[in-house]
């Protein structure tokens, strides 16, 4: 999975925009580092809160 994909499922899971831009920088920093990143590890399924 991408970087795109990832964007794509967490809107799906209903993902906030900051969450996703958060996500995304820390696995780019992780990257830049040369840590392998598995972006399907970032995606849960969050809970519901009102």
């Amino acid at each position: 999975m991408g970087k795109e994909e990832f964007v794509k499922e967490a809107i799906k899971l209903g993902y906030s925009q900051e969450l996703i831009d958060d996500i995304i920088k820390d696995n780019e920093a992780d990257m830049a580092l040369g840590i392998p990143v598995d972006w399907k590890r970032s995606l849960v399924v969050l809970p519901i809160s009102d």
